[in-house]
């Protein structure tokens, strides 16, 4: 790290996944949020992973710890699956306790409150044999939508994909739209797990059509009539790989796009 001379404790987490090197992995740097950000941004460059976390303690009386999330190329202000992450890990390293911390809520279950970029973003924990196994999340805004500016033509040629090969019909008619909870996506619905698979980010294109859209990250998912969804996101303006998730029950979708409290 140049003339830096220090050594910081860290972990990667593999989430959205039961199984180790599954999933989408995740840095966590458990006490690093008082960290200089061009520092934060070198460790997550370094790091290469779709993001990193950094912990602190919290800035507020409500928080459990202060998360600063990175990609290998930006700050962002708040993203799915480190928020899960940090979660689970906050509720496998911390005491369960009443009034600070993680906060016990009932048998099996924690609540903590993240303080991200975005703002404050409540968390719960589900615990199995005394072990983190499950964790959801409010958003701290409420979910924006914007109608995607582009044709399905377009679109699928974006993506390697034949028109015909976008859209669904599970649970009501899908179209490709921007959206947003606090970190903006360019959602594209696609028919089949096949063609999810089959989907791959034609670069020149997403320059020409998303570089400078207000959602530039490209996601691409399947659910089936069966209940099980899949995806894959690239997003070549934030240094990330794609990733992808496998097709399954969608308990995390539910979790990624939960409701604000009060809306």
């Amino acid at each position: 790290m140049g003339c830096f001379n220090m050594e910081l404790d860290f972990r990667t987490l593999d989430v959205f996944t039961e199984e180790t090197f599954g999933g989408n992995p995740l840095g966590v740097f458990p006490d690093a949020a008082h960290l200089p950000a061009e520092l934060m941004q070198k460790i997550a460059r370094e790091m290469n992973l779709a993001e990193t976390a950094f912990l602190g303690p919290p800035e507020t009386r409500e928080g459990t710890a202060r998360v600063r999330i990175f990609t290998p190329e930006v700050e962002v202000p708040f993203a799915g699956h480190p928020t899960v992450g940090a979660a689970i890990y906050l509720a496998s390293t911390r005491p369960v306790r009443r009034g600070a911390g993680v906060r016990r809520a009932a048998d099996g279950h924690a609540d903590l409150v993240l303080e991200e970029n975005v703002g404050m973003v409540p968390a719960s924990v589900e615990y199995r044999r005394g072990r983190p196994v499950f964790a959801q999340f409010t958003t701290a805004v409420l979910p924006e939508r914007r109608a995607s500016p582009h044709s399905l033509e377009r679109l699928a040629a974006m993506v390697g994909l034949e028109a015909d090969d976008l859209g669904g019909e599970v649970p009501r008619p899908l179209t490709p739209a921007a959206m947003s909870c606090g970190l903006p996506f360019h959602v594209i619905p696609v028919r089949t797990i096949g063609a999810l698979r089959r989907a791959v980010l034609n670069t020149a294109l997403w320059q020409e059509m998303l570089a400078d859209s207000w959602a530039t990250t490209c996601i691409w998912c399947a659910t089936s009539s069966a209940g099980t969804c899949g995806s894959a996101c690239s997003r070549p303006g934030r240094g990330c790989p794609r990733t992808r998730r496998p097709a399954r029950r969608p308990r995390f979708w539910e979790a990624t796009w939960a409701r604000p409290a009060g809306a």
